[in-house]
């Protein structure tokens, strides 16, 4: 669906979820021009996923009054006033969205407390403002923040020092590049691929050698010219065992193997020149 033009009062919204709503999964709509973008009061355990949310007068999504246990995933969020508020919201998860050109990017405050941020892109005026304590990095990944000035001397794709939220806060594991992630099905079988480069990323494609049965994940990067770029992959076991072999182009890289590899995932990191 596409949503907007909603009233200009309090509470006024594209999609709102009345008191005590649970058990929605809000996906693939585009929101715009309300006075909020989706709204949840007093709800939880909802699903707000891969919807692109645009230029509403206040908040592209926010939280009222108690909702807790809801997931924002995979949304676009710009041109709003604040991307993402929650009032007096807790334990909440938000993770690979893209939230971008708002006045604030991300904004819990009045004990909003326990929520779990990470592998999310912020680019925005201010890209945080709060004053509650949350949990800003998981699984050894943070979020790419545009006004982050700290280096990647050891070459992992991660921040060296944590990026300062407020006080007590702060994200651990700041990302170098943009985050994504890609969806590749083999038989009946979803695997997902996760990117964090400093390239534009497109095209990725998965494919199955017809004569060796090699298996093989492509895609198209473009950077600057003449400047360097990296990626860390992240490639689930279950879609293409090791040992790697990297190209970028014809020519054979080096990657790295990074720590933070398990069964389920090997990281891989190596760099390139844009061209």
């Amino acid at each position: 669906f596409t949503v907007r033009n909603s009233g200009g009062r309090l509470y006024d919204s594209g999609i709102y979820l009345e008191r005590r709503s649970s058990g929605n999964n809000i996906s693939r709509n585009t929101i715009l021009n309300n006075n909020d973008g989706i709204s949840l009061y007093s709800s939880s355990n909802n699903m707000v996923s891969s919807n692109v949310i645009l230029n509403n007068t206040y908040n592209g999504i926010v939280l009222y009054y108690y909702s807790s246990n809801n997931v924002f995933s995979d949304n676009i969020v710009s041109n709003n006033s604040d991307g993402i508020s929650l009032y007096s919201s807790s334990n909440n998860m938000v993770s690979g969205n893209t939230i971008s050109n708002n006045n604030n990017g991300i904004y819990p405050t009045f004990d909003s407390l326990n929520n779990t941020v990470y592998h999310n892109n912020f680019d925005n005026v201010k890209n945080v403002q709060t004053d509650s304590v949350n949990s800003w990095d998981y699984g050894g990944e943070g979020n790419y923040w545009s006004d982050y000035d700290g280096k990647d001397l050891d070459n992992n794709g991660i921040g060296d020092t944590p990026y300062s939220v407020y006080l007590l806060n702060q994200d651990d594991h700041p990302l170098m590049g943009m985050f994504s992630e890609f969806s590749i099905t083999m038989e009946t079988e979803t695997y997902i691929v996760t990117t964090i480069c400093n390239s534009t990323i497109s095209d990725l494609t998965f494919e199955i050698g017809v004569e060796t049965g090699n298996k093989l994940i492509r895609f198209n990067i473009t950077g600057k010219d003449g400047t360097a770029g990296f990626c860390r992959v992240a490639i689930p076991t279950g879609l293409i065992k090791p040992p790697y072999i990297v190209l970028v182009g014809s020519n054979e890289v080096n990657a790295t193997s990074l720590n933070g590899s398990n069964e389920a995932y090997k990281r891989l990191y190596f760099t390139y020149l844009h061209k």
